[in-house]
Protein backbone atom coordinates (compact mmCIF):
# COMPACT_ATOMS: atom_id res chain seq x y z
CA UNK A 1 0.00 0.00 0.00
CA UNK A 2 1.16 3.16 -0.92
CA UNK A 3 1.15 6.65 1.27
CA UNK A 4 -1.68 8.31 -1.35
CA UNK A 5 -3.83 5.19 -1.07
CA UNK A 6 -3.52 4.80 2.95
CA UNK A 7 -4.52 8.47 3.45
CA UNK A 8 -7.57 7.88 0.69
CA UNK A 9 -8.39 4.44 2.50
CA UNK A 10 -8.09 6.12 6.17
CA UNK A 11 -10.01 9.35 4.59
CA UNK A 12 -13.09 6.97 3.94
CA UNK A 13 -13.13 5.34 7.31
CA UNK A 14 -13.16 8.72 9.23
CA UNK A 15 -16.21 9.83 7.01
CA UNK A 16 -18.04 7.22 9.26
CA UNK A 17 -17.73 9.37 12.09
CA UNK A 18 -17.55 13.10 10.79
CA UNK A 19 -18.33 15.43 8.15
CA UNK A 20 -16.32 14.79 5.40
CA UNK A 21 -14.06 18.76 6.08
CA UNK A 22 -13.26 17.50 9.71
CA UNK A 23 -12.46 14.15 8.57
CA UNK A 24 -9.80 16.18 5.72
CA UNK A 25 -8.30 17.78 8.84
CA UNK A 26 -7.66 14.86 10.84
CA UNK A 27 -6.13 12.75 8.29
CA UNK A 28 -3.90 15.11 7.97
CA UNK A 29 -2.98 15.52 11.40
CA UNK A 30 -2.98 11.67 12.10
CA UNK A 31 -0.04 12.27 9.14
CA UNK A 32 1.48 15.43 10.29
CA UNK A 33 1.68 15.38 14.10
CA UNK A 34 1.32 10.93 14.59
CA UNK A 35 3.39 9.96 11.82
CA UNK A 36 5.85 13.24 11.41
CA UNK A 37 4.42 13.26 7.20
CA UNK A 38 3.45 16.67 6.02
CA UNK A 39 2.03 17.68 2.77
CA UNK A 40 5.34 18.37 1.02
CA UNK A 41 6.61 14.82 1.76
CA UNK A 42 3.83 13.47 0.55
CA UNK A 43 4.35 15.57 -2.64
CA UNK A 44 7.31 13.73 -3.44
CA UNK A 45 7.38 10.60 -1.79
CA UNK A 46 3.02 9.57 -1.52
CA UNK A 47 3.58 6.94 -4.24
CA UNK A 48 6.15 4.88 -1.76
CA UNK A 49 5.26 1.86 0.13
CA UNK A 50 4.50 2.00 3.52
CA UNK A 51 6.06 0.03 6.26
CA UNK A 52 4.12 -2.81 7.69
CA UNK A 53 4.74 -0.88 11.17
CA UNK A 54 2.97 2.09 10.05
CA UNK A 55 0.26 0.43 8.36
CA UNK A 56 -0.25 -1.44 12.14
CA UNK A 57 0.00 2.05 13.87
CA UNK A 58 -2.69 3.23 11.71
CA UNK A 59 -4.86 0.50 12.28
CA UNK A 60 -5.07 0.23 15.90
CA UNK A 61 -5.32 4.24 16.22
CA UNK A 62 -8.33 3.77 13.81
CA UNK A 63 -9.99 0.99 15.76
CA UNK A 64 -9.41 3.02 18.91
CA UNK A 65 -10.86 5.96 16.50
CA UNK A 66 -14.00 4.40 15.61
CA UNK A 67 -14.57 3.25 19.20
CA UNK A 68 -15.11 7.08 19.99
CA UNK A 69 -11.92 7.99 21.18
CA UNK A 70 -11.12 11.82 20.42
CA UNK A 71 -7.91 12.17 18.16
CA UNK A 72 -5.97 14.24 21.08
CA UNK A 73 -6.14 11.31 23.23
CA UNK A 74 -4.81 8.98 20.80
CA UNK A 75 -1.75 11.07 19.96
CA UNK A 76 -1.19 12.06 23.77
CA UNK A 77 -1.68 15.96 23.23
CA UNK A 78 -3.14 18.59 21.49
CA UNK A 79 -2.07 22.11 20.81
CA UNK A 80 -3.54 25.14 22.54
CA UNK A 81 -2.58 29.11 21.58
CA UNK A 82 0.64 27.38 20.02
CA UNK A 83 1.69 24.76 22.76
CA UNK A 84 1.75 21.17 23.79
CA UNK A 85 -0.66 20.39 26.12
CA UNK A 86 -0.83 16.67 27.50
CA UNK A 87 -4.46 14.80 27.76
CA UNK A 88 -5.86 11.81 29.21
CA UNK A 89 -8.87 10.32 29.21
CA UNK A 90 -11.20 10.87 31.74
CA UNK A 91 -10.16 15.15 31.52
CA UNK A 92 -11.68 17.22 28.99
CA UNK A 93 -9.26 18.36 25.70
CA UNK A 94 -8.63 21.72 25.52
CA UNK A 95 -10.62 23.45 22.23
CA UNK A 96 -8.96 25.94 20.50
CA UNK A 97 -12.80 27.82 20.99
CA UNK A 98 -11.22 28.50 24.54
CA UNK A 99 -8.15 30.85 23.19
CA UNK A 100 -10.92 33.58 22.95
CA UNK A 101 -11.20 33.34 26.79
CA UNK A 102 -7.51 33.71 27.42
CA UNK A 103 -7.31 36.62 25.01
CA UNK A 104 -10.23 38.38 26.45
CA UNK A 105 -9.04 37.55 30.11
CA UNK A 106 -5.91 39.53 29.35
CA UNK A 107 -7.61 42.47 27.96
CA UNK A 108 -9.75 43.19 31.10
CA UNK A 109 -7.00 42.15 33.71
CA UNK A 110 -4.71 44.75 31.31
CA UNK A 111 -7.08 47.40 31.55
CA UNK A 112 -7.76 47.05 35.36
CA UNK A 113 -4.20 46.43 36.05
CA UNK A 114 -4.68 42.93 38.14
CA UNK A 115 -1.49 41.33 39.61
CA UNK A 116 -3.43 38.33 40.75
CA UNK A 117 -5.73 36.17 38.09
CA UNK A 118 -8.02 32.36 39.21
CA UNK A 119 -8.27 30.03 36.81
CA UNK A 120 -11.40 27.81 37.80
CA UNK A 121 -12.48 24.58 36.84
CA UNK A 122 -8.62 24.47 35.12
CA UNK A 123 -8.88 21.20 33.68
CA UNK A 124 -6.06 20.14 31.57
CA UNK A 125 -4.42 23.77 32.56
CA UNK A 126 -4.72 25.32 28.98
CA UNK A 127 -6.42 29.00 30.15
CA UNK A 128 -4.11 29.24 33.24
CA UNK A 129 -1.20 27.81 32.05
CA UNK A 130 -1.82 30.28 28.68
CA UNK A 131 -2.21 33.04 31.00
CA UNK A 132 0.49 32.29 33.50
CA UNK A 133 3.00 32.48 30.42
CA UNK A 134 1.86 35.29 28.95
CA UNK A 135 1.30 37.76 31.64
CA UNK A 136 3.34 38.78 34.52
CA UNK A 137 0.48 37.58 36.94
CA UNK A 138 0.04 35.09 39.74
CA UNK A 139 -1.45 32.63 38.40
CA UNK A 140 -3.97 29.92 40.85
CA UNK A 141 -5.53 27.27 39.41
CA UNK A 142 -8.60 25.29 41.15
CA UNK A 143 -9.98 22.20 40.46
CA UNK A 144 -12.64 19.72 41.71
CA UNK A 145 -10.99 16.48 40.28
CA UNK A 146 -7.58 15.30 41.54
CA UNK A 147 -6.71 13.73 38.09
CA UNK A 148 -7.54 16.73 36.55
CA UNK A 149 -5.11 18.78 38.61
CA UNK A 150 -2.54 16.55 38.87
CA UNK A 151 -3.04 16.87 34.33
CA UNK A 152 -2.66 20.24 35.25
CA UNK A 153 0.43 20.41 36.90
CA UNK A 154 2.33 18.10 34.80
CA UNK A 155 1.36 20.40 31.80
CA UNK A 156 2.80 23.63 34.27
CA UNK A 157 5.92 21.56 34.85
CA UNK A 158 6.23 20.35 31.26
CA UNK A 159 5.65 24.30 29.94
CA UNK A 160 7.92 25.86 32.26
CA UNK A 161 4.67 28.03 33.77
CA UNK A 162 4.78 29.20 37.38
CA UNK A 163 1.42 28.87 39.09
CA UNK A 164 -0.58 27.36 42.30
CA UNK A 165 -2.54 24.56 42.21
CA UNK A 166 -5.03 23.86 44.82
CA UNK A 167 -8.10 21.39 44.58
CA UNK A 168 -11.78 22.50 45.92
CA UNK A 169 -14.71 23.24 44.10
CA UNK A 170 -15.26 27.35 42.19
CA UNK A 171 -13.59 29.37 44.62
CA UNK A 172 -13.95 28.11 47.86
CA UNK A 173 -10.14 26.98 47.93
CA UNK A 174 -8.64 30.33 46.88
CA UNK A 175 -7.98 32.92 49.45
CA UNK A 176 -9.36 36.54 49.86
CA UNK A 177 -8.78 39.59 47.94
CA UNK A 178 -9.55 38.21 44.43
CA UNK A 179 -8.74 40.20 41.39
CA UNK A 180 -9.40 38.33 38.42
CA UNK A 181 -11.64 35.10 38.11
CA UNK A 182 -11.09 33.31 35.12
CA UNK A 183 -13.27 30.06 33.79
CA UNK A 184 -14.34 27.22 31.34
CA UNK A 185 -17.59 26.00 33.17
CA UNK A 186 -19.72 23.37 32.33
CA UNK A 187 -22.07 24.33 29.62
CA UNK A 188 -23.46 21.77 27.99
CA UNK A 189 -27.17 21.52 29.15
CA UNK A 190 -27.25 17.91 31.23
CA UNK A 191 -30.84 17.08 29.72
CA UNK A 192 -28.83 16.86 25.92
CA UNK A 193 -26.59 14.20 27.88
CA UNK A 194 -27.81 11.19 25.64
CA UNK A 195 -27.41 12.64 22.57
CA UNK A 196 -23.94 14.07 22.80
CA UNK A 197 -21.18 13.02 20.09
CA UNK A 198 -19.35 9.81 20.32
CA UNK A 199 -16.44 11.57 20.94
CA UNK A 200 -17.60 12.65 24.14
CA UNK A 201 -18.01 9.58 25.87
CA UNK A 202 -14.66 9.53 26.71
CA UNK A 203 -14.64 12.88 28.45
CA UNK A 204 -16.22 13.47 31.89
CA UNK A 205 -19.77 14.33 32.28
CA UNK A 206 -18.96 16.85 35.09
CA UNK A 207 -16.75 18.90 33.15
CA UNK A 208 -19.40 19.44 30.02
CA UNK A 209 -23.07 18.92 31.52
CA UNK A 210 -24.63 21.53 33.98
CA UNK A 211 -27.85 22.45 35.36
CA UNK A 212 -30.41 24.88 34.48
CA UNK A 213 -30.20 24.85 30.70
CA UNK A 214 -26.05 24.48 31.06
CA UNK A 215 -25.81 27.89 33.27
CA UNK A 216 -26.10 26.54 36.51
CA UNK A 217 -22.07 26.20 37.21
CA UNK A 218 -21.25 29.67 35.56
CA UNK A 219 -24.24 30.97 37.65
CA UNK A 220 -23.19 29.98 40.76
CA UNK A 221 -19.19 31.35 39.76
CA UNK A 222 -20.39 34.38 38.42
CA UNK A 223 -22.21 34.89 42.37
CA UNK A 224 -19.38 34.21 44.09
CA UNK A 225 -17.17 35.93 42.49
CA UNK A 226 -19.46 39.13 42.80
CA UNK A 227 -19.76 38.56 46.75
CA UNK A 228 -15.97 38.03 47.37
CA UNK A 229 -15.77 41.24 45.62
CA UNK A 230 -13.82 40.10 42.84
CA UNK A 231 -12.63 42.96 40.32
CA UNK A 232 -13.75 40.96 37.35
CA UNK A 233 -15.18 37.47 36.35
CA UNK A 234 -14.45 36.25 32.63
CA UNK A 235 -16.27 32.69 31.85
CA UNK A 236 -16.88 30.87 28.70
CA UNK A 237 -20.28 30.37 28.14
CA UNK A 238 -22.67 28.53 25.52
CA UNK A 239 -24.04 29.37 22.18
CA UNK A 240 -27.57 31.34 23.15
CA UNK A 241 -26.79 31.57 26.45
CA UNK A 242 -24.84 35.09 26.83
CA UNK A 243 -28.41 36.88 27.62
CA UNK A 244 -29.81 34.75 30.18
CA UNK A 245 -26.21 35.13 32.10
CA UNK A 246 -25.97 38.31 31.05
CA UNK A 247 -29.31 39.12 33.13
CA UNK A 248 -28.26 36.87 36.21
CA UNK A 249 -25.03 38.92 36.80
CA UNK A 250 -26.80 41.84 36.84
CA UNK A 251 -29.03 40.86 39.33
CA UNK A 252 -25.92 39.68 41.45
CA UNK A 253 -25.14 43.78 41.06
CA UNK A 254 -22.30 43.55 38.84
CA UNK A 255 -22.49 47.08 36.94
CA UNK A 256 -20.69 46.13 34.19
CA UNK A 257 -21.60 43.14 31.85
CA UNK A 258 -20.96 41.99 28.31
CA UNK A 259 -21.22 39.06 26.18
CA UNK A 260 -18.14 38.51 23.62
CA UNK A 261 -19.03 36.54 21.13
CA UNK A 262 -17.00 34.12 18.48
CA UNK A 263 -16.14 34.57 14.65
CA UNK A 264 -19.26 32.29 13.79
CA UNK A 265 -21.74 35.00 16.09
CA UNK A 266 -21.97 32.98 18.86
CA UNK A 267 -21.89 33.72 22.13
CA UNK A 268 -18.36 32.37 23.29
CA UNK A 269 -17.61 34.45 27.06
CA UNK A 270 -19.36 36.71 29.09
CA UNK A 271 -17.54 39.29 31.16
CA UNK A 272 -18.69 40.75 34.44
CA UNK A 273 -17.12 43.50 36.20
CA UNK A 274 -17.15 45.93 39.17
CA UNK A 275 -15.24 48.53 38.51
Amino acid sequence: MTFHLLRQRLLGELRAILDPIEAQQEVRQWFRDGLGIDDPWMAQHGAEQVPAITERKIATWLKRRLHGEPWPMILGWTLFRGRRFKVAKGVLVPQAESETAVRITVEVGQSLGVRRCVDVGTGAGNIGLSLALETDWDLTLTEIDEAALSLAKANGKALGAKAKYVAGDLLKPVPDPLELVVANMPFVDESLAPGLELDHSFEPAMAMLAADGGIGLSTALLEQARKRKAWACVVEIGAGQGRRLRSRAFDQGWPKVSVIQDAKGQDRVIVAQAR
